[in-house]
Formats: C-alpha cells, structure tokens, sequence
C-alpha cells in the first residue's frame, strides 16, 4: 500500500509529536509500507542527516514552508494561523503535482487534534484521520485553585472545543473519512454520532526501546521523584508540589526533580522554596538524553496530568522501568494501565487531589517490594505498547 502522510511535525531525536511523527513514518516504512511524507521544511535536516545514516527505500520526503525562512510563529493564535495556511499550501502542492495519483490512501497524523483537523480529506482519495486528541477536559474545581488565568484558559478550551463540534469543515471531514482515529473516548465524544461507526479508539505513541537490565536497582538514601512536562496548569507541576509538600511535611526521605519549563515556573519555585525536609530542584527544559539518565535515576515517576490525550512521557518512564502516579484524565491513564497508580479524581477537591498523590507516593515509598515490582510491571507493559504495536493497530484496522 502506498501511503500519503500528513505529519506537520516529524523529527528524529525530539520528543512529543515531533517524535510521534517521525516514528510513524520510520514505522510504515520498516513494515513494508510505500510512504510520502508531507512535512515542513524546518525539519528537513535532521530528518536527512537520519536517512543518510539509514537509508529506507520506500520513504520520501516533501518539505513545505510558506515563507523563505523556515521560522514558524511562537505566538499561539499567529502559530496556528500559520498552521492552517501550512495546511492550504500542502493541499495545493498534493494536487498541482500530481502526488495524489500515485498514492492508495491519505492519512493525516501531525498535529493530532482534533480542533486542527485535516485539509487532506479533499484529496480524492480513501482518507484516514489520526489518532488525534484535544477532546479532553477536566473538572474546573481542580483549576479555581491555581488562579484566573489557568481558570480562564481552561474556560477556552472548552469553548473552541465546543466550535469544533460544529465547524462545518471539521464536519465535513468526518462524513469524508475512511476511519476517524482518537486517541480517548473524550476526545470521541467530539465526533458527530453519525460518523461514530467509523471511529476507533487508538494510540497515536509505542516504545522503541526497553532498558536491557534487572529492573531492580539498588535503594537511594532518598525515594527519587521526577515529573517531566511542560509548566503548564494542565500539566499537572503543581499537584506534584503540593502533593511532595505533605510529604515534607512528615519529614524527610524523599527527593524532588522537575523537568521542563513554562509560566508556572515561578509560582512552583515559590512552593518548593517552602519545603523543610526535601531537597528539590527545578532543572528547566533538558534535553532527550539528560531526560532519559533522569528516568534511569528515578524512582517514581508523577505526571498528574489534567487532559493531556496521549502520556509520551509515561511510556518513556515506563520504558526505563520506572513506576509511575498519574490521574484518571485524557490518555496518561490508558498508557499506564494496570502497571501504574492511577488517581481517580471523581467528586474529589484539587487538595484531596493532592493528598491522593501524596499517599501514592508513599504507599510505593513504604511498602516492602512495592517499588521493585511496579518496576517489573512497568517495563511488562512498555513492551506490549511497541511503535510496530501502535500503527499496525491502526492499519490493520484498514485492511479489514
């Protein structure tokens, strides 16, 4: 089958859909698939520099950019703008050369949500669209607590979520596709009822690697916790520092390590500024590869998430068999299943929230064996959720 792949962002080395793009692509190709690739141009030299050291014969690239520069605009509204006129551009360079006539399917993969949506379902050819996410929310009562702003935020996401539902491109797009992918029953909730019969819940993520060694590594004077995001509100930093809060408040025996950056920077710094008995450090954004030595040195992993639709980093953690505490919203919770602990926050305050957390940390901390056999049980469950796992459960879909 030749395929036309749509992955806006697809980049080797990189994490988020950088690397769901790129993973895809490698995959398709290394199962026997014949892929054209539609990306932009900025990614073009690390994506040659990986081909010349691996060349694949049935994989093609076609770079786009709007403009000479291949700089994409920071600002939210002006990057998503430009986006949508990415989108206008590949669609023309699909037609006007032809390239749709030497392809059997369309599929459209980055960026994976749904209030972007695909151009590509014009293309006169069988379209397929995702697995996307964005569909996702979270009770309001665990956001009041960290300001206006977050609050705000959160209150327009749910409205653009709200215009997506009946932006009539969006719709038309369903009713054109072959098969509509998401990523959580959320985010399919978003799709009209009457294209639910060609909706399937997938994973858009798979794990390329497993540590090669005995899961059980030897104690720490202090129980190592990492989270790993992005500093947003919805991310979910604050519930980790308010949850390592309590437990400085019982004394020592834990250590924190936060990686990433955003606008909660400050405000979480203030917090751990505050603890007495735990020792922690807001590192900032790390690269890949510090990020995996961080996992490897780690002995929970807490990504409290609110509505993130996909858990990249917790199969990353898992992957280094490093156990981990996440809350049952957007997609986090279906990556970890049973191998992690899962937070329900039904009927439950942004403190209990925090509580909760806290008393999950500690039962793994305290519990003779808990943490040695969370680790077996996370690199179990890394291995089922292989990239080859993910996209053949997407195209094997297909071929039905």
């Amino acid at each position: 089958m030749k395929v036309l792949l749509s992955a806006f962002s697809c980049a080797p080395g990189i994490g988020s859909e950088y690397g769901v793009g790129w993973n895809w692509t490698i995959t398709l190709a290394e199962i026997g698939y014949d892929v054209t690739v539609l990306t932009h141009r900025r990614n073009r030299s690390s994506i040659e520099r990986m081909i010349a050291e691996a060349p694949h014969d049935h994989l093609r690239f076609i770079y786009i950019s709007l403009f000479p520069s291949d700089r994409v605009p920071g600002f939210i509204l002006l990057h998503y703008l430009y986006y949508y006129a990415w989108q206008v551009k590949a669609l023309f360079v699909v037609l006007r050369r032809g390239i749709w006539k030497r392809v059997d399917i369309v599929h459209h993969l980055t960026y994976g949500g749904i209030r972007t949506g695909s151009l590509l379902f014009l293309v006169p050819k069988p379209f397929i669209f995702g697995p996307v996410g964005g569909g996702e929310t979270c009770p309001m009562r665990l956001v009041s607590p960290l300001g206006v702003v977050p609050f705000g935020r959160e209150a327009i996401r749910r409205l653009f979520n709200t215009i997506s539902f009946v932006d009539p491109i969006f719709v038309l797009m369903q009713a054109r596709a072959k098969k509509l992918f998401v990523r959580t029953i959320e985010t399919g909730g978003h799709i009209w009822p009457i294209f639910r019969g060609k909706m399937k819940v997938a994973s858009d993520i798979g794990s390329s690697f497993s540590v090669p060694r005995d899961p059980v590594r030897s104690r720490h004077h202090l129980i190592r916790v990492l989270f790993a995001g992005n500093l947003y509100y919805f991310k979910g930093v604050d519930v980790v520092a308010d949850a390592m809060k309590i437990l400085d408040s019982r004394g020592p025996g834990y250590r924190l390590t936060i990686a990433g950056e955003g606008p909660r920077r400050s405000a979480v710094q203030e917090k751990l500024n505050l603890f007495r008995n735990t020792p922690a450090i807001l590192l900032g954004r790390v690269p890949q590869s510090t990020l995996f030595s961080l996992y490897q040195d780690t002995d929970v992993f807490v990504f409290p998430s609110y509505h993130d639709s996909g858990g990249t980093v917790i199969l990353e953690a898992m992957s280094f068999g490093t156990p981990v505490v996440c809350l049952d919203l957007g997609g986090p919770p279906h990556v970890a299943g049973t191998a992690g602990i899962v937070i329900s926050v039904t009927g439950r305050s942004y403190a209990e929230v925090c509580s909760d957390v806290a008393e999950a940390i500690e039962r793994l901390a305290s519990t003779e064996g808990s943490i040695d056999y969370a680790r077996r049980r996370s690199l179990e469950r890394a291995r089922e959720l292989t990239w080859e796992h993910t996209v053949r459960s997407v195209y094997d879909d297909l071929e039905k």
